[in-house]
């Protein structure tokens, strides 16, 4: 789906591109310097932005050898109101465009 709704509602912010990177492909194991460049951001960038959402708890980070994992803090309560709210909008997005697409067979 599209990201335009989270830009309106929100801002255009790496912040939530990484928010709906995670919610999305919540099984990625990438390092941070791959999830920089699936993201398109440097290393210092998201290195800024995972730390500010690690340290509100939404966020953790797992060492793995050199590596590092950037994951969901399922346990947080802020994750879980914002994975919800994400969800609800998609939910409402699909609908909306059920509802056209109905409307749009309704009229041949």
């Amino acid at each position: 789906m599209e990201d335009e709704i989270f830009i309106k509602m929100l801002g255009k912010s790496q912040h939530v591109k990484l928010l709906l990177f995670i919610y999305r492909n919540s099984d990625f194991l990438g390092s941070m310097t791959k999830l920089a460049e699936v993201l398109g951001l440097s290393h210092p960038t998201l290195r800024k932005i995972v730390n500010d959402l690690v340290d509100i708890g939404v966020l953790k980070k797992i060492d793995i050898g050199k590596a590092i994992i950037v994951r969901a803090n399922k346990s947080c309560p802020y994750t879980k109101i914002l994975f919800d709210f994400i969800s609800n909008i998609e939910s409402m997005e699909l609908m909306d465009e059920l509802q056209k697409m109905n409307e749009e067979e309704n009229v041949k």
